[in-house]
């Protein structure tokens, strides 16, 4: 995600060769503890 910010998490789940659907569920958590924060349909590493 720091190498090419504001991906979709279809292009994350392809890019780290995993379901997207796991994304789906880590990546809300992960924006509520700070971790990462979505613009639109991408996501960002936060900080």
């Amino acid at each position: 995600m720091r190498e090419r910010p504001g991906l979709t998490i279809p292009e994350l789940a392809k890019a780290m060769k995993i379901q997207p659907n796991y994304l789906y569920r880590v990546l809300p958590r992960l924006a509520s503890e700070g971790q990462v924060k979505r613009d639109g349909q991408g996501w960002h590493p936060a900080g």
